[in-house]
């Protein structure tokens, strides 16, 4: 029996396993919870290009299936951060600081969150495209970092100074 079907980056998607989770999913009177592991559209390889990310393999069962995720587990969903913080209680939120490199996942989970952030320019996110995002104010302003560096080595510079 099937409880869920998962998608994510699978470097093996292809027609077939689309096909079976959309008939998963469609079949009548189905109570098959639908799982997102994130909505990347893409993210970073170790030659400096972009491979497509778990959100392809999302909206590729989404569109073939006509439903949309019951849940997405990666961030920006809050959901991550509310399990650690039942786990850990005495982090405060105040003290803590998200790094990541992508505005629409890791700087607006912080930001949902109320946790400060550093975005760091060594991967998805160029000066150009926060730059953008910065001027179109209000509307993006979920993906707005409280800072920026061109990479986490800023942090052990900071801790030796």
């Amino acid at each position: 029996t099937v409880d869920a079907v998962v998608a994510g980056v699978d470097h093996n998607l292809n027609y077939m396993k689309i096909m079976h989770a959309s008939f998963l999913l469609h079949a009548k009177g189905s109570d098959i919870s639908f799982v997102a592991t994130n909505l990347d559209a893409h993210g970073p390889t170790s030659n400096g290009r972009f491979a497509p990310g778990g959100g392809v393999s999302v909206m590729s069962v989404q569109t073939a299936s006509g439903r949309k995720p019951d849940v997405v587990a990666g961030k920006p969903s809050q959901m991550i951060l509310d399990l650690i913080m039942d786990e850990e209680p005495r982090i405060d939120r105040s003290r803590a600081l998200m790094i990541g490199d992508r505005l629409d996942t890791d700087i607006a989970f912080a930001n949902a969150g109320g946790i400060r952030s550093l975005l760091v320019l060594s991967g998805c996110t160029s000066v150009a495209t926060l730059e953008q995002k910065q001027s179109e104010g209000e509307a993006e302003a979920h993906m707005i970092p409280v800072y920026y560096a061109d990479s986490i080595a800023v942090l052990a510079a900071s801790e030796s100074a």
